[in-house]
């Protein structure tokens, strides 16, 4: 098995959020293969250190007005943080119409 391969399935679990036996069918890749090679890849973000200071930090009050205003900028509506990917805020002022949808 190709290192890029063990370290692509690592990458799409972690950017889509879902488990590794959702690609291991299209990369020809043992489950626990598979979840070894998503540990592995995760342990070695965490041993460095700048990787982990560069992509592993909190979000601060201030980052989330940038972050809103970048939304409010490209979509033209207020209040969108809980729709942002990964954020996993909840958006208590959503639509009835959309509700559920996401």
């Amino acid at each position: 098995m190709a290192t890029d391969d063990k370290i692509l399935i690592a990458l799409k679990a972690l950017a889509y959020g879902t488990s590794v036996n959702v690609f291991r069918d299209y990369s020809q890749m043992g489950e626990s293969t598979a979840q070894l090679c998503l540990t592995h890849f995760i342990y070695g973000i965490f041993r460095n250190g700048e990787y982990c200071q560069l992509y592993l930090w909190s979000m601060s009050a201030a980052d989330s007005r940038r972050d809103e205003a970048m939304h409010y900028e490209q979509h033209g509506i207020h209040g969108m943080a809980g729709s942002l990917d990964c954020s996993h805020v909840a958006w208590n002022n959503c639509p009835v119409v959309h509700q559920g949808q996401f």
